[in-house]
């Protein structure tokens, strides 16, 4: 492409193409472009009376380039900075309350259940077992992988590795997963990334010194990783099938609820877990396997109002009841593992009686020193329904007024 000189407007144009290689181009790419390619450079910048110079163009073009350089280095810098600031606090504010001698990962085995139904199956010869992870840890693998997070094998590698990301407001759950299960397949804390808010996150009301953003992690390209992507990833998709859910144990349901699910209603009276793209098969497969395994029951809902550009409808699985939803977070709540998620398990029922039932048997399947956050949110949500009462009686008593009023009239 050669460019030509004739007038001031084509002048104008030829400078905006510089400016815009100048944004996309390297230097020394630039460096080719002014000269193959704009060879008039001189003579269009002269034309707007300006001193530039086609060496100027390029010694700028360089010096931009440096200062950028220097500018993600510093913001490379000050955002390990960050991660490594939140990950000291995590580690300094989160213990497990291990035995004398005992390690975190002896401690997670005592808290690991399978299912009652599925211990005269003999799974231990089948294909995901062999990846050769610790069953806690494969469970969280495959519940992250069917959250927001994505299993593949990249151009060029031989191997799958892991990609998963979490708002800032849930650092805790977030770093319990990365550096106590995924700690074999993630380089090292470096791995951990910091990025600010974008998209829906920009809009939203902070408060405090708090700092909305993105953590970040990609593992490692591992061999035990791609024994995991061959059997529940199927021409490139995310596949739920029964032959490999009966290898997960009660971190699985745990995850899944940790990183999609939530207590509905305005006091969180009833419960979902959000499958988001999953066809609506699979998540029945997911829901028989709930019913069949582990003895909860639920329905699956497609979202018709929120059809998606490929014409598919998001999905979500909703507990039939409150008495199944009760069922569930007996199986996940004395494993919650940070105090900051216990929020997802203080079910508020219907009925004062079995909320004060219900309060009273999740301390016990709690850590005690966790108690007083159950406390607080169950307070905030029975002072919110006497609110919402208070309300109500409030507008039948105006309504009243009124009729009375009108009739006298």
């Amino acid at each position: 492409m050669i460019i030509t000189s004739r007038n001031t407007e084509k002048s104008l144009c030829r400078i905006s193409l510089i400016k815009y290689a100048a944004c996309k181009l390297s230097s020394a790419k630039f460096s080719t472009f002014l000269t193959n390619c704009v060879p008039n450079t001189n003579l269009a910048l002269s034309s707007l009376d300006t001193n530039l110079t086609l060496s100027d163009c390029i010694a700028k073009k360089e010096e931009s380039c440096k200062k950028l350089a220097l500018i993600r280095e510093l913001r490379k810098e000050t955002r390990n900075k960050y991660v490594s600031l939140i990950v000291e606090n995590f580690k300094k504010n989160n213990h497990y309350p291990t035995q004398e001698n005992q390690t975190v990962s002896e401690y997670l085995v005592t808290t690991m259940r399978t299912p009652e139904k599925l211990s005269n199956v003999k799974l231990d010869h089948k294909q995901l077992p062999s990846a050769g992870f610790h069953p806690i840890v494969l469970s969280v693998i495959c519940g992250t992988v069917f959250g927001d997070s994505s299993l593949s094998i990249q151009k060029n590698f031989a191997n799958a590795r892991m990609e998963y990301k979490h708002s800032t407001r849930q650092t805790e759950w977030f770093l319990w997963k990365t550096l106590y299960i995924m700690n074999e397949i993630i380089k090292n804390q470096d791995a951990i990334q910091f990025d600010l808010p974008s998209g829906y996150q920009e809009e939203v009301q902070t408060s405090g010194f708090e700092q909305l953003g993105k953590l970040q992690v990609i593992t490692k390209a591992t061999e035990e990783l791609t024994k995991v992507y061959s059997v529940i990833v199927s021409g490139g998709k995310k596949t739920i099938k029964r032959k490999w859910l009966n290898h997960m144990n009660n971190y699985f349901l745990m995850n899944m609820w940790s990183d999609d699910g939530s207590l509905m209603g305005e006091l969180g009276c009833q419960g979902c877990i959000s499958t988001g793209t999953m066809p609506k098969a699979e998540a029945e497969i997911l829901v028989k396997y709930f019913k069949d395994v582990w003895g909860f029951q639920c329905k699956v809902i497609e979202k018709v109002s929120q059809i998606m550009q490929n014409g598919v409808y998001p999905t979500r699985i909703d507990f039939i009841d409150q008495n199944q939803l009760m069922i569930f977070l007996r199986i996940v709540a004395p494993i919650i593992p940070v105090k900051s998620m216990i929020y997802k398990v203080c079910f508020f029922p219907i009925g004062v009686p079995i909320q004060q039932r219900w309060a009273t048997e999740l301390k016990d399947m709690i850590r005690p020193e966790w108690h007083d956050e159950i406390d607080q949110i169950l307070y905030f949500k029975r002072f919110n329904q006497l609110t919402k009462e208070i309300k109500i009686e409030a507008k039948k008593v105006n309504d009243l007024n009124k009729e009375i009023i009108k009739k006298s009239q």
